[in-house]
């Protein structure tokens, strides 16, 4: 059996333009029904030459995921080294540390003497590809005691164990709203989704939070930030979370392969309208550039 049936991957060609690769997760701010706003085709043959886009859950062993499925003679739009590119931190914070907070990573976790030889108190840690579910615990460690505790946590989270040591500089966010339990203060931080380069949406980030909004200006400020990173980073479907520092400049909080990456407040019916029309524009711009060669 092919990792389609063994899986249960549904594989369709929406409205005649771009593959897709589904499977339910249980995630509602993940999962879709693209068949319930667009015309999906299930198809004999297999997509050839045609990428296909993957929303069938994130996947720690991608390699294997991206192999198995080539072997079906299924390629996914992001390789392997595409992937880990925009997954991890190691990988594309050397290309854009002009615009995200100082970090260094490591490992195994170092004694906080080596840190403070880099950082000051606050600092922020997490894992390579991400925190624990935004534990604040686990993130924004105030001194040597919080970092003594986090140690211990950190090797025991299913999450954190098996990802790579990362600290950041601690840059004070503009404050949105504070969090009952163990969670990150809500700040004014946004996800953008960019295909091929192009901005195709984007919503506020922390949906469970009071309902906050940009003004245009800021708006137009913080696209300018995501749109360098997207340029600087060759990765056809790109997640770019930005925040904004309390002295009103934007950085960039992380960016994350948008096959993997939940909708956060963007409409997804009018994500995938605007991502369909950018890559009708790209095939129309490959077929007139092989026409004229």
């Amino acid at each position: 059996m092919t990792i389609l049936q063994t899986e249960k991957l549904d594989l369709f060609l929406m409205e005649d333009t771009l593959w897709v690769l589904n499977k339910t997760i249980n995630i509602p701010s993940y999962d879709f029904d693209f068949q319930r706003y667009f015309r999906c085709q299930h198809l004999p043959e297999l997509p050839d030459s045609r990428v296909v886009v993957s929303r069938a859950g994130p996947r720690v062993y991608y390699p294997q995921f991206y192999n198995d499925l080539l072997s079906d003679g299924v390629r996914l739009i992001h390789d392997p080294a595409t992937h880990l590119l925009c997954s991890e931190l190691p990988q594309w914070y050397p290309l854009i540390t002009e615009f995200t907070p100082r970090s260094l990573w490591f490992d195994e976790i170092p004694d906080a003497e080596i840190l403070m030889a880099h950082f000051e108190w606050p600092i922020f840690v997490k894992g390579a590809r991400q925190t624990s579910r935004h534990s604040k615990r686990l993130s924004i460690i105030e001194g040597p005691e919080d970092y003594a505790h986090m140690q211990q946590a950190y090797m025991q989270d299913r999450i954190l164990h098996h990802q790579q040591f990362v600290c950041r500089e601690f840059v004070p966010l503009r404050k949105v709203a504070d969090v009952e339990g163990d969670v990150i203060p809500a700040s004014f931080e946004f996800r953008t989704f960019w295909w091929r380069g192009q901005f195709v949406g984007s919503g506020r980030y922390w949906v469970n939070a009071p309902a906050y909004r940009w003004t245009e200006s800021e708006k137009a400020d913080a696209l300018a930030v995501a749109g360098q990173v997207a340029a600087a980073l060759p990765v056809p479907f790109l997640v770019v979370d930005v925040g904004q520092q309390t002295d009103g400049r934007w950085i960039v909080i992380e960016v994350n392969d948008g096959q993997d990456s939940g909708y956060a407040e963007m409409p997804a019916v009018q994500l995938w309208q605007n991502i369909l029309a950018a890559e009708r524009a790209h095939l129309d711009a490959s077929q007139y550039s092989n026409e004229g060669l």
